[in-house]
């Protein structure tokens, strides 16, 4: 596409995130042919962290020719970088007015605000504490490592305890977590003794054709 200024990016490091993106996750630009008919794909950013150097970002397509309406549609990312540098941009289930970075973390991770700072997380999977559930309602396992594969790659995890109802798995006593391309730290915790910490992979909303999500 013909390169096309940002619609507004925030701060300086929004920017440079977005320029890693840009050709990867989308094609921020516009094209058309001799009859006037194209596209245009531009972006915002619509809330940031600084702290957390977390923002989300609207990527917005525009379908357009003479004598129709346009068509426009839009996708939502979670984005900034992983531990190795590299820009991330994670497909979220907001819109326009619930775009916020706190938002979008809750809906990744199927948690309330409060329980936010109690993940521990490595890439695209967590676990998260959960509230209400007693180690009587739960199947007890062996407590072997096993691998959870997402989308983009697999964490082997080796819990103290693990267990589970349903389809959905459970650890207690500590965690450990290994990326199995290496590309997130290794991660080791000692877990409240009294809770049962859910097994979760980030969730992740559909998209439009003209944008791709990467790997977190």
């Amino acid at each position: 596409m013909t390169p096309n200024a940002y619609s507004d990016v925030g701060p300086a490091w929004c920017e440079a995130i977005i320029d890693q993106l840009n050709g990867t996750a989308f094609d921020v630009g516009i094209e058309s042919d001799k009859k006037r008919r194209g596209e245009s794909v531009n972006v915002s950013v619509m809330d940031y962290d600084d702290a957390r150097h977390l923002f989300v970002l609207q990527v917005r397509q525009c379908r357009f020719r003479p004598g129709r309406f346009n068509r426009v549609r839009k996708d939502y990312f979670l984005c900034g970088l992983n531990e190795n540098g590299n820009a991330f941009a994670h497909p979220v289930e907001v819109n326009a007015k619930s775009a916020r970075v706190l938002v979008a973390l809750c809906r990744i991770w199927n948690v309330s605000p409060s329980q936010l700072p109690k993940i521990i997380r490595q890439g695209d999977v967590a676990v998260i504490p959960e509230r209400g559930l007693k180690f009587s309602q739960v199947a007890v396992l062996d407590p072997q490592p096993f691998t959870i594969d997402t989308e983009t790659t697999s964490h082997i995890f080796t819990p103290g305890a693990l267990y589970c109802r349903g389809n959905t798995f459970y650890v207690a006593g500590s965690i450990e977590i290994r990326h199995a391309k290496g590309q997130h730290p290794f991660v080791a915790a000692t877990l409240d003794p009294s809770k049962l910490y859910r097994v979760q992979v980030g969730q992740r909303a559909n998209t439009w054709n003209f944008a791709s999500p990467t790997a977190d």
